[in-house]
């Protein structure tokens, strides 16, 4: 089973700009995980993160974006095309979920610590989202915006208790180099906030860990996922 919803409401073909891929390291393979591409390929011992709180090697990162991967499918009963909403600071639990939810075959929907209650209520209307991960320092609003069906919290850097019981390993889903990976809404009113819809193909040549490893824990997860998409060709709104 697939959720469209995301796809079903991007524009026609026609109505959405020319993607040109010109550049050699722009000639994607029709099916990849981006997830996979940014991570999984490393030498598992190389430093991947910083931040104040410790530092990852490629291996942590993969292993803990495949078990959150897993609990997603596994427990939590994503299918692709989910959404999923991620709600914290930015720190290396948060990309980690990033990576997992792409892994999973799930969209992100990316948002602001600063976002209120009646924000985010609209986001995960707009989106329908089912699913979220949440910093727990950040749940009480996320709570009073209505929730969704499935939260998953972790304690920061510290990491999540529920990835303990979590078998290690996770078979990436294969997904199509033109499906959607992030939904990321943008500054606007409460009501009616614009949004932009990404693809998997944007992601495939970036690293955003360097940019993460750079940025401070209070910066948006939002900025971080706009850097690796929007300058590297483009993405359709709706």
């Amino acid at each position: 089973m697939i959720d469209s919803f995301i796809r079903d409401r991007l524009p026609p073909p026609a109505l959405q700009p020319d993607f040109l891929f010109t550049l050699p390291e722009l000639h994607y393979p029709e099916r990849l995980n981006a997830a996979v591409e940014l991570i999984d390929h490393h030498d598992p011992e190389a430093l991947a993160l910083v931040n104040d709180a410790g530092c990852w090697t490629y291996g942590e990162m993969k292993d803990l974006s495949d078990r959150i991967a897993r609990l997603l499918v596994e427990r939590e009963g994503l299918v692709p095309g989910n959404r999923v909403l991620l709600r914290g600071p930015n720190n290396a639990m948060l990309f980690a979920s990033w990576l997992g939810v792409l892994k999973a075959g799930g969209i992100v929907v990316a948002t602001m610590p600063m976002l209120r209650p009646g924000e985010i209520a609209t986001i995960v209307e707009r989106a329908q989202v089912s699913h979220a991960i949440v910093d727990a320092r950040f749940r009480a609003d996320f709570e009073a915006a209505g929730g969704t069906r499935s939260v998953l919290s972790y304690e920061g850097d510290a990491g999540f208790a529920a990835l303990d019981a979590i078998a290690p390993g996770f078979a990436p889903v294969d997904t199509h180099r033109d499906d959607v990976a992030l939904v990321a809404f943008t500054s606007g009113t409460p009501s009616a906030e614009p949004c932009a819809a990404p693809v998997f193909c944007l992601f495939g040549a970036g690293q955003p860990m360097i940019v993460l490893s750079a940025m401070r824990e209070g910066a948006s997860a939002c900025s971080l996922a706009f850097r690796n998409a929007w300058y590297s060709a483009g993405t359709s709104s709706w």
